[in-house]
């Protein structure tokens, strides 16, 4: 097995993906961390997905704040990116890399991002070693025009 699950990375890391930071606020603290396992899934009513590992912490958050917020990276965030993916920094050290404001549902935004999509939890879905949340969108905001970060071939990449 554990040579299908390489061969499976390999095979993946071909699929160029979109980075986000996914955020969320429960008893007053921020969380958040990156994803890029994020995808629009319906227009009317407007919704979309993410994919979080059973292990992380914010797994377990966001089933009890039922909210979270999607900030989507320009191509100069790349070392925030990689600040929120850092499992062993604390959220409040994730937090000082950068200017975020709270959204209707008290999530997280970041201030400077391409744009942010604040969401209520509709659904979550068991699968495997992670969770889908499917979130319904409360509002939506594009922020700036720009690049976005790309996460490619296990590496971080924008437009050329």
């Amino acid at each position: 097995m554990p040579e299908l699950v390489e061969s499976y990375k390999e095979v993946m890391s071909y699929w160029p993906s979109g980075v986000t930071l996914v955020t969320s606020e429960f008893e007053g603290q921020h969380y958040g961390m990156t994803v890029s396992s994020f995808t629009s899934v319906s227009l009317h009513p407007a919704m979309i997905s993410v994919c979080i590992d059973k292990r992380t912490q914010m797994c377990s958050l966001l089933q009890k704040s039922n909210y979270l917020g999607i900030s989507i990276l320009d191509r100069n965030q790349k070392e925030l990116a990689k600040t929120f993916a850092n499992h062993e920094l604390s959220m409040l050290k994730r937090f000082e890399k950068a200017s975020f404001s709270t959204s209707q549902t008290k999530s997280p935004v970041l201030e400077n991002a391409l744009g942010w999509l604040d969401c209520s939890i509709h659904s979550y879905h068991d699968t495997g070693d992670h969770i889908i949340y499917v979130g319904l969108v409360e509002k939506a905001k594009s922020l700036s025009e720009g690049d976005p970060v790309i996460y490619y071939r296990r590496g971080w990449h924008h437009l050329a």
